[in-house]
């Protein structure tokens, strides 16, 4: 995955297993998965083929991120 790739790390939510992390999806008008939120913001807004490092940083939030890959939620 991208993300490892990248040196980040991410909490994975199964919406089989989750059923509010389905309706959150649906809540947000999404219909394929992944989905790559951070503190609710929305960060793969393209095709994940698409997603670049670019894309992750400068969605990153800067007043929630504290900097570096061990922090990144």
């Amino acid at each position: 995955m991208k993300l490892e790739e990248w040196g980040y790390t991410w909490d994975e939510c199964n919406i089989s297993k989750y059923p509010e992390m389905k309706s959150f999806l649906k809540e947000k008008g999404h219909k394929t998965v992944p989905q790559l939120y951070h503190f609710n913001n929305h960060l793969n807004r393209v095709n994940t083929d698409e997603f670049t490092l670019e894309m992750l940083e400068e969605g990153l939030d800067g007043d929630q991120y504290s900097g570096g890959v061990e922090n990144f939620r």
